[in-house]
């Protein structure tokens, strides 16, 4: 990879250059689900990441190019439709370099996937879930249980628009139910609890 020239005197401060770093999601860009960036950029380098969403809410983050120029990031917690942009720095022969900040995309994760919980028989609960996106490798759903462990991973949709899971148990009996959306690259976790019955 050619290394980016500088267009200034070398100084005390670094050297600004254009930005050579490069980056895409392993998966294609896909909604409801983190984006598993790979990409690449002077080996050595320190990659500077900030996530946004579109209520201002901001992640930063820093990695490491590798020997090969090869990096990798993915992002977390920070939910909606996230911007992704990133700075590359580094020294070559005693001087210190900092590329301009590049955007490296804009992707939908959204707030995650929706379940609800139907009791059908003292002893059987129908768990639908609904959000996904167009039909991929990741817009599956995987949800377990604090009492019974993995009730299922990676679900497709059932019918169009949602999953559908019949359960051998109680509503009462299932506990917490966590879910999430995805299999190589993953969504946000959310946690679906019981409502006790008011006295």
């Amino acid at each position: 990879m050619q290394e980016p020239t500088p267009s200034q005197v070398p100084s005390e401060d670094p050297v600004v250059v254009p930005s050579t770093l490069t980056a895409a999601p392993a998966d294609g860009v896909e909604t409801g689900v983190f984006p598993r960036l790979l990409g690449s950029g002077v080996p050595g380098a320190t990659v500077d990441v900030t996530v946004r969403n579109e209520a201002g809410f901001t992640q930063e983050a820093t990695t490491t190019v590798d020997a090969d120029g090869e990096w990798q990031f993915t992002p977390s917690n920070t939910r909606g439709v996230l911007t992704i942009t990133a700075v590359q720095r580094y020294e070559r022969n005693g001087t210190s370099y900092v590329e301009e900040s590049t955007e490296l995309g804009e992707f939908a994760v959204g707030d995650g996937l929706r379940i609800s919980v139907t009791e059908i028989h003292p002893r059987m609960s129908r768990i639908t879930v609904t959000g996904f996106g167009a039909p991929s490798k990741n817009q599956v759903v995987n949800i377990d249980s604090s009492t019974l462990g993995s009730l299922v991973s990676k679900l497709d949709e059932t019918s169009p628009g949602q999953a559908e899971l019949i359960v051998m148990s109680a509503e009462d009996a299932l506990g917490d139910l966590t879910y999430w959306q995805g299999d190589t690259s993953v969504g946000p976790q959310r946690i679906w609890r019981l409502v006790a019955p008011s006295s």
